[in-house]
């Protein structure tokens, strides 16, 4: 999947949460996979065990959020993530919903970084 550069502004919070709760995370970081294959995430954040991937999937997208979506759970299956997580910065319909859940990834949607905050805390304690 080629990912598209995301502006780290918006992001900060979702940075410094996870800094804040002991992770350690790498912006536009990279995972190898079984496969041997280097993918890129938007943010990949370790701590102890655990590996998280989230990828920002733009409104501008909204047409190719089925492709980016498959795309997306290809590259998540080859790297085997513990929580796979995609940030949708407004709100998300029912077909992006439907996606995460069938994909199993946590959906955080919103522009609001509070709302963001709350998505991610409980995203991260289906694993803890």
């Amino acid at each position: 999947m080629e990912l598209r550069p995301v502006p780290t502004s918006g992001l900060e919070p979702i940075l410094d949460l996870l800094g804040n709760l002991g992770y350690s995370s790498q912006f536009q970081g990279t995972i190898r996979g079984i496969s041997g294959e280097d993918h890129r995430f938007d943010i990949v954040a370790r701590k102890d065990r655990y590996r998280i991937v989230i990828i920002v999937i733009p409104s501008s997208n909204y047409n190719s959020i089925e492709t980016e979506m498959v795309k997306l759970r290809a590259k998540a299956y080859d790297c085997a993530p513990d929580l796979g997580i995609v940030i949708f910065p407004s709100e998300a319909s029912q077909k992006l919903r439907d996606l995460s859940d069938f994909y199993r990834f946590a959906l955080i949607e919103g522009t609001n970084p509070r709302n963001m905050e709350e998505g991610l805390r409980k995203a991260l304690l289906s694993i803890e």
